[in-house]
């Protein structure tokens, strides 16, 4: 096909390929050479991947660790996250068996009712005392 003049583009379209899978099948040697280059540039690769994850990626407002990709919410790391989801999971137990109500627990945890039942709900199925009370659905 690239001898009948045929750009890589329409051949890779044709074959429902990519341009470069194309361009290593039509140039001899360009695996090789692509090979090479990955080789001798190999460390260079990494210092640029480390710079930019210090340059790019949060800092954890909690800890004040590199947050790695994609835990950037809430401005915390995953460890964090998970330190202050525990703490608030001890709340909820201690206020819920000490009386309180979903609706006041919600107000001391800063959240609506409806998320504290779905948190009480994840803490029960992982393993948190939280018994049930009379009046409240199962």
């Amino acid at each position: 096909m690239r001898a009948e003049g045929c750009k890589l583009r329409e051949i890779a379209l044709r074959f429902d390929v990519s341009i470069s899978t194309v361009h290593r099948w039509v140039v001899p040697g360009s695996w090789e050479r692509a090979r090479q280059y990955r080789r001798a540039h190999a460390e260079e690769h990494k210092a640029h991947n480390r710079r930019y994850a210090h340059e790019k990626r949060g800092i954890c407002d909690g800890c004040g660790s590199q947050m790695g990709v994609g835990y950037s919410r809430d401005g915390l790391c995953l460890g964090c996250r998970r330190e202050r989801r525990e703490r608030k999971r001890g709340t909820i137990q201690h206020l819920w068996i000490a009386g309180a109500t979903i609706r006041q627990i919600s107000e001391a945890v800063d959240t609506t009712p409806g998320a504290i039942g779905v948190e009480m709900a994840h803490m029960r199925r992982d393993g948190w005392d939280l018994p049930f009370r009379e009046g409240y659905p199962r």
